[in-house]
């Protein structure tokens, strides 16, 4: 299901999408494709890419070839290498949410550094909302949707309109 670029396939759209940018909003995954947009906001400017992807339920980064996984959603709550390292940590006192402080801000920007012109190659949906985006330097996003009530998981959308392309919602299946 959803292997080629179709009217039907949303998430193909992103086949020959550069990688753009990788963060987070709280511990929602922020991954942008495509080309440079310029954007303005009531904050100011900000540069993102052509399509946005924001995931809120589990999801990975990981490479076959290598047998290995780079990061992945628990990631948010776990300290960086260098907070667990200070003198002072303390699990008990550790905020997850303080940006450049957990391990998927540590992993996702030395992911981020080695990927300058790699692009989508094939994505995949399945019926329950799940999905995978391959990368051309072997790297795979894979998403899955845990949930059966109607919480939105996932969605993708181009960036700075206001129209979604996909949303995928949690009851998706039976």
């Amino acid at each position: 299901m959803c292997e080629e670029k179709t009217e039907l396939c949303e998430i193909c759209r992103l086949i020959g999408q550069r990688v753009n940018y990788i963060g987070r909003a709280a511990n929602m995954l922020d991954l942008h494709f495509g080309e440079d947009v310029v954007r303005t906001t009531r904050l100011g400017t900000k540069t993102v890419g052509t399509y946005a992807l924001h995931v809120q339920c589990p999801w990975r980064i990981i490479n076959l070839a290598k047998k290995g996984m780079y990061f992945g959603s628990l990631d948010f709550y776990s300290p960086s290498s260098q907070v667990k390292a200070e003198a002072n940590f303390s699990y008990k006192d550790f905020d997850w949410d303080v940006q450049g402080k957990n391990l998927f801000d540590e992993k996702a920007a030395k992911w981020f550094a080695g990927l300058e012109g790699v692009t989508v190659t094939a994505t995949k949906m399945n019926m329950f909302g799940d999905a995978r985006i391959d990368l051309s330097n072997g790297d795979r996003i894979e998403i899955f949707v845990t949930a059966t009530d109607e919480g939105e998981c996932w969605r993708l959308f181009l960036s700075g309109k206001s129209t979604t392309e996909l949303i995928v919602n949690g009851d998706m299946g039976l």
